[in-house]
């Protein structure tokens, strides 16, 4: 959740709490519709303890987590009965262990997540569910105070998601919408309006591709960036090329193996070009090997070193683009996608999927040179990917931090923020500024 939005209610978490308990709740009305009698139910951001309180009222085994220790105190003070029923706690990770419950409240909650935790929210949410469990959420319809960065004067974040938005992520999750209900602001703030949207978890005979994603990018052992980087990239194609992938009879996709290699060219450029030395693997920077392509794409990056930032990254792009480098050049970059197209195949191509029960996922055809993607994984990036490549680059930068601390080479609470720009400048697309909501200091674009 947003660093700066928890902050603002820690601050002024008493006075907002008087005013959520002086009216009445927007979601309660619902309540009946969603939740079975004797069902558990865990409330995502408790605020004033209101509706927590009403579900409790009502006979249902509840649990709050909160991120604010003022809301929290202020929930226990109007409502003594959930003294031992809250927890600290904030989206993307709860920490509640193997704990699973028959229905979820989620209200006013999401719009304090940026972009690039939403997918590992809404994953949050679902893990938390049983089976045949019932989500009610509710998120801003309209607000009418917020700027370009999607802040109100509070400097809270009220990222503008559409129910559409909401439930194709929801759906793909294996949800199912059930209702969906728009009303009018309790505050009676002017230019707000509110939707609610009913979800029940459907189970699902054999592995989603989805769940082959996550498992890939959660489960997988990571030795190093390797298959972050892979899925990043196939994330791009697809949103951005996507007519570029072959499809096969063999219910696979055929992605150039050449455009690969040229958004990892992108993806590394300015995490080789940092003048701080950031490890992308276990081995490196403990005396060990250093990526196959470092040296080659380092030898690229002199060429431009001396013009501009991120390692003259822009001035390389545009002669890239307008054909225009030196021929000496022309061989370094050739030198470069080589190392790394073969770090690709024998890499994440090779290994990727190793926590699955089917085993490796991808493939290689060195007839065509295509990295072979599942047909059903590849419609899940051509509809999520964009959900999907700002969720790994979080992952990404707290591998690298990882790999750095147990070398001794970047210590990860100083060193978080600096991989988050270096791996960051190029990817983020939600106006002016974005935060991380924890270390990630506010980067413009």
């Amino acid at each position: 959740m947003d660093s700066n939005t928890i902050q603002y209610y820690d601050d002024h978490g008493a006075d907002i709490a008087k005013r959520y308990e002086a009216v009445g709740s927007p979601v309660s009305q619902y309540f009946s519709q969603a939740f079975l009698p004797g069902s558990t139910v865990l409330e995502i951001g408790t605020g004033s303890g209101r509706d927590l309180a009403a579900l409790h009222a009502s006979g249902l085994d509840v649990l709050g987590v909160e991120p604010s220790k003022t809301l929290r105190d202020a929930a226990t003070h109007f409502h003594p009965e959930l003294v031992g029923k809250l927890r600290e706690g904030a989206l993307p990770e709860l920490h509640l262990g193997k704990a699973t419950f028959d229905g979820v409240l989620c209200s006013a909650v999401l719009m304090h997540i940026a972009p690039h935790l939403l997918f590992d929210s809404a994953l949050q949410i679902r893990n938390s569910l049983k089976v045949n469990g019932r989500l009610l959420l509710s998120l801003p319809l309209a607000r009418g105070d917020t700027d370009h960065t999607h802040r109100d004067p509070h400097s809270r974040l009220f990222y503008p998601y559409t129910p559409d938005q909401i439930e194709t992520l929801f759906t793909r999750l294996g949800f199912v919408l059930i209702s969906r209900w728009d009303t009018d602001d309790t505050l009676q703030r002017t230019g707000n309006s509110w939707f609610t949207q009913l979800y029940e978890y459907r189970a699902q005979t054999g592995v989603r591709p989805l769940d082959q994603i996550e498992a890939v990018l959660n489960r997988d052992r990571k030795e190093a960036t390797y298959k972050l980087a892979l899925f990043r990239a196939l994330a791009d194609i697809a949103q951005v090329n996507e007519r570029s992938a072959v499809w096969h009879p063999n219910r696979h996709v055929g992605v150039p193996l050449a455009l690969l290699a040229n958004r990892w060219l992108r993806y590394y450029w300015p995490i080789v070009a940092s003048p701080k030395f950031i490890p992308q693997s276990n081995a490196e920077g403990s005396g060990g090997k250093c990526m196959k392509f470092r040296a080659a794409l380092l030898g690229l990056i002199d060429e431009y070193r001396d013009q501009g930032t991120h390692g003259g990254f822009t001035a390389w792009y545009l002669e890239n683009q307008a054909n225009t480098m030196r021929p000496q050049t022309i061989l370094k970059q050739r030198k470069a996608l080589k190392d790394i197209a073969d770090t690709i195949v024998a890499g994440p191509v090779t290994y990727a999927g190793g926590a699955l029960d089917s085993g490796p996922i991808f493939g290689y055809d060195p007839s065509s040179k295509h990295v072979l993607v599942p047909a059903a994984i590849w419609r899940e990036l051509v509809l999520m990917g964009h959900w999907i490549s700002e969720a790994v680059v979080l992952r990404w930068a707290n591998l690298s931090a990882k790999f750095g601390a147990k070398n001794g080479v970047l210590g990860l609470a100083n060193g978080c923020p600096e991989i988050l720009w270096w791996i960051t400048p190029f990817l983020f697309h939600c106006g002016a500024a974005t935060t991380c909501g924890t270390c990630f200091k506010q980067t413009p674009r």
